[in-house]
């Protein structure tokens, strides 16, 4: 992903970065709603494509987005990017009832 062979890309870096921006200090994003075309279209694998601090403020920015919205997770498409990306995060519960094993895991 981070290897020597990734090429930035640096029109959609730049893309990104203003992307980011829109989000202002408070980092969340507009969610697109159904019906939009970017929720249809097949995404782009992520190859290194962004830089190591692009991704991150993209990363952080959506977590946040996510948490605002409320949601477990949420992909790039649903913020307008056609990037195969997404943040999860579901918190360990206390349901005895519950066979399924949940362990926390810190995000990242």
């Amino acid at each position: 992903m981070f290897g020597k062979n990734a090429k930035v890309d640096l029109e959609l870096n730049r893309d990104v970065e203003q992307l980011i921006k829109t989000g202002g200090k408070e980092k969340l994003l507009p969610i697109v709603q159904a019906g939009e075309p970017v929720l249809r279209q097949r995404t782009v694998a992520y190859h290194g494509q962004l830089s190591k601090r692009t991704l991150a403020k993209l990363i952080d920015t959506m977590h946040t987005t996510m948490l605002e919205a409320p949601g477990v997770g949420l992909a790039a498409t649903q913020i307008g990017l056609g990037l195969a990306l997404a943040v999860v995060e579901d918190h360990v519960r206390d349901d005895e009832d519950d066979p399924r094993e949940i362990a926390e895991f810190p995000f990242t």
